[in-house]
């Protein structure tokens, strides 16, 4: 990681200690340059990683934190360390689904994340969403 990317890393870490810790540095900055290739592809080759770094909280970050905690009940028992899991595990699935559909919402690749692995996740997932889950 270069001087500008410890930066960004650093701040976005320091911007969501509900989830993220210094572990997590290595999967934001691989989360992090990903959305700067498709930044960079689909609007210019000109952005830098500081600009990706705020576009990935306001576009990857926010949508995808409101729709995992939309479906956990108690995140607030849950370990750091499985919040991190969780949310780049929803992130991927966000991605993956991307592929075959046009258009895919936050919460729609949160749910199916979450129905894919519920047995996992069962304590810290709202009742309803339990209820609907195999």
């Amino acid at each position: 990681m270069d001087t500008e990317e410890k930066l960004i890393i650093s701040s976005i870490i320091a911007s969501t200690p509900d989830i993220f810790t210094a572990k997590d540095k290595e999967a934001i900055c691989m989360s992090v340059n990903g959305h700067l290739y498709f930044l960079r592809k689909d609007i210019s080759p000109l952005i830098t990683f500081t600009d990706a770094g705020y576009s990935w909280m306001e576009n990857i970050y926010l949508p995808l934190s409101i729709s995992m905690h939309r479906f956990m009940s108690n995140c607030e028992s849950c370990p750091k360390t499985l919040l991190s899991k969780i949310f780049f595990g929803i992130c991927d699935n966000w991605y993956f689904l991307s592929l075959d559909r046009v258009q895919i919402t936050p919460r729609e690749a949160a749910e199916d994340y979450f129905h894919h692995k519920a047995q996992a996740y069962r304590p810290f997932l709202k009742r309803r969403t339990c209820s609907t889950v195999a």
